[in-house]
C-alpha cells in the first residue's frame, strides 16, 4: 500500500536516520486495534474472539465504542471493522450497522472512555487500542484483551518535514530528536529500546529561540 509520503512526496523532503532501521521490525507492527473486557463481568471463554461476536445479543448496551467523528481512534477502529468485513462489497458497513444496534444508542463522547469504563465495570467490553489496555495489565487490572480473529489494524506513528519550510535546520534536529533513537519503546511493559543518547547534552539544545517571526517549522 501506498504511504502517505510515497503518495504526496512533493510535499515533505525525505529525511532518514540509519539508527532507526535497528528496531524497524520490533515496531513495524505498531499499535493494533484490540477489544477489552471486565474479567469481574465476562469469563474468559465467553470474552469475544472476534469482530463479529460483538453483535451478540447479550451484549446489548454493555459495549463502550467512542464516536468515530470525534475520536481518532474510534474512527481507526471503524475503518479496521468496515476493512475486515470488506470494504468494496458494503458488507463492512452492513457489519457497523448491525454493531450500532448492538450498542443500543450508547456512543461514549471520549475514546479514553472505552476503557475506563471498562476498567470501572459500567462496561463488560471496550473496543480501543492495545497500549490502553496494557496500561491496565500492567497495573494489576482485572482485565483481558483480544486481538479479533477477523484480523486488526496496525497504526505506526511517524514524523515528517514540509518540504520548503522557513526553518529545516531546525525542523531537522527537532525530527531527529523525535527519532526513536532519542526516546523509549514499550512493548507489554517492557522498554524495548531505551536509550536518550544524549542525556542532558539534547539536541534541541542546538535550536535557536523560535519566534513569531521565526516560526513556520
Amino acid at each position: 500500500m501506498e504511504s502517505v509520503y510515497e503518495k504526496d512526496a512533493k510535499v515533505f523532503k525525505a529525511l532518514c536516520d540509519p539508527r532507526r532501521l535497528a528496531i524497524l521490525e520490533r515496531l513495524r507492527s505498531g499499535e493494533k486495534c484490540v477489544c477489552m473486557y471486565n474479567k469481574n463481568l465476562v469469563s474468559e471463554a465467553d470474552a469475544p474472539k472476534g469482530w463479529k461476536d460483538l453483535l451478540n445479543p447479550k451484549w446489548k448496551g454493555k459495549i463502550a465504542f467512542a464516536d468515530p467523528a470525534k475520536s481518532g481512534s474510534a474512527y481507526t477502529l471503524l475503518c479496521t471493522m468496515i476493512t475486515a468485513f470488506g470494504k468494496d462489497d458494503g458488507k463492512g458497513w452492513e457489519f457497523i450497522k448491525a454493531l450500532y444496534a448492538n450498542l443500543d444508542g450508547k456512543i461514549q463522547g471520549s475514546s479514553s472512555n472505552s476503557y475506563k469504563m471498562v476498567a470501572d465495570g459500567e462496561y463488560c467490553i471496550g473496543l480501543t487500542q492495545e497500549k490502553s489496555v496494557q496500561n491496565y495489565l500492567i497495573a494489576g487490572a482485572n482485565v483481558g484483551m483480544v486481538y479479533p480473529q477477523e484480523g486488526t489494524s496496525a497504526v505506526p506513528d511517524a514524523i515528517g518535514i514540509v518540504k520548503g519550510c522557513k526553518n529545516l535546520e531546525n525542523a531537522k534536529i527537532f525530527a531527529n530528536f523525535m527519532d526513536l533513537s532519542s526516546m523509549t519503546v514499550w512493548d507489554w511493559g517492557a522498554p524495548i529500546h531505551s536509550c536518550p543518547p544524549y542525556g542532558r547534552r539534547s539536541p534541541l539544545r542546538r535550536m535557536g529561540k523560535l519566534t513569531k517571526k521565526r516560526s513556520g517549522v
